[in-house]
């Protein structure tokens, strides 16, 4: 099964800054969230089944507090897909396959 890697702050906004930028999503974790341990689980089956269409990338909001502050993380477990054009959009959301799905989907249209 295919490992979600962790991602940096700083990573992040090196990512933003290459020449062609390509959507990509940030699953957004605290260490104490059980609901965020269910949600990894269901992104890296969803990643073996070829069900996501973007890279997927997991940043610890325990760690980084000012992440979570700079896009308005209020709860866990927080989506934040990043568009092609640079915008983000989040969800907040129950590990839900179908819920997830479509915001990928959402990501490449």
């Amino acid at each position: 099964m295919q490992a979600i890697e962790n991602m940096t702050p700083a990573q992040f906004d090196e990512r933003l800054k290459g020449a062609r930028l390509l959507p990509f999503v940030i699953e957004c974790y605290g260490n104490q969230c059980a609901s965020c341990a269910v949600m990894e689980r269901l992104l890296t089956q969803m990643m073996a089944a070829s069900e996501l269409s973007t890279p997927v990338f997991k940043l610890n909001v325990d760690e980084h507090p000012e992440f979570a502050k700079r896009f308005g993380v209020r709860g866990l477990p927080t989506l934040i897909g990043v568009k092609a054009d640079a915008s983000t959009t989040s969800l907040l959301a129950m590990p839900n396959r179908s819920v997830v799905g479509q915001f990928f989907r959402s990501l490449c249209a």
